[in-house]
């Protein structure tokens, strides 16, 4: 039997990262990036 191997990086991968760029930086531009880490480091200090 021969196992097929899927590469590690595909076109998937440079997607979804450029979607997840394009979000997080939305929320960063109208949250201001300041405020937005700070209640992200907050959100997940309460879940801790």
């Amino acid at each position: 039997m021969e196992k097929k191997y899927k590469k590690p990086v595909t076109l998937e991968t440079f997607i979804l990262l450029a979607i997840f760029r394009l979000f997080f930086g939305y929320r960063g531009h109208v949250m201001r990036m300041g405020n937005w880490f700070n209640a992200l480091m907050k959100t997940a200090y309460d879940l801790f």
